[in-house]
């Protein structure tokens, strides 16, 4: 992968965990991506609301309060287009199906490594 794939691109990490949102803002250093960091569902809404320009939302599906499935309902209400990865330790087959089912156009199983979340990331990222 090129250092400078992601260059010109924002990605929105939402993740409540310290430790794995400092990792992927690390494995995406290289990458020349912007990096945005959301806690909660209701802060990865508002961001997306305020920044229409988001290329890609990491979204892990275990939030405190409302979950990552609310947010991504909410931000597809107005950005049908933005790719969402659920990034989750759940996927027993009928959650899986039921991620696409909320709108999550992807997923990824942690814990993971820097090559599968670059992989997954340049897969919906440069469509």
């Amino acid at each position: 992968m090129a250092q400078n794939k992601f260059e010109n691109k924002k990605i929105l990490v939402v993740e409540d965990d310290l430790d794995s949102r400092q990792l992927l803002n690390i494995y995406f250093s290289s990458t020349k991506a912007t990096v945005i960091n959301a806690r909660t569902a209701n802060e990865a809404v508002s961001i997306c609301k305020e920044n229409s320009d988001i290329d890609l939302v990491l979204m892990d599906i275990k939030l405190p309060g409302d979950s990552g499935i609310y947010a991504t309902k909410e931000i597809h209400k107005f950005n049908r287009n933005v790719p969402i990865i659920a990034q989750t330790a759940s996927v027993l087959r009928h959650e899986i199906s039921s991620y696409q089912k909320y709108g999550l156009t992807d997923f990824i199983a942690k814990p993971y490594s820097k090559k599968d979340i670059l992989n997954i990331a340049s897969k919906h990222i440069n469509r």
